[in-house]
């Protein structure tokens, strides 16, 4: 795929995908905060989070006040 014909927050999703499809392929549930996550896609606060209300609009995660992100293990990514 390429990611530069795409925007932003199309790119950043992607590559959450392919994070959660990591974490879950090691049975992990939890997820890096929006800080680290930010960090480590090079994309704004603002960018990161529209990709992470699409995943939790799919039910692939789950954002949780003072808890942080989980993964919805009975999702299954597309």
């Amino acid at each position: 795929m390429e990611y530069k014909d795409l925007s932003p927050a199309v790119q950043s999703e992607e590559l959450l995908r392919q994070l959660i499809e990591e974490k879950i392929a090691e049975g992990e549930t939890g997820f890096p905060s929006e800080r680290m996550l930010e960090t480590e896609l090079g994309v704004s606060r603002t960018t990161l989070r529209r990709s992470l209300d699409t995943l939790e609009k799919e039910a692939v995660i789950q954002k949780r006040s003072r808890k942080g992100i989980e993964i919805n293990q009975k999702q299954t990514i597309n």
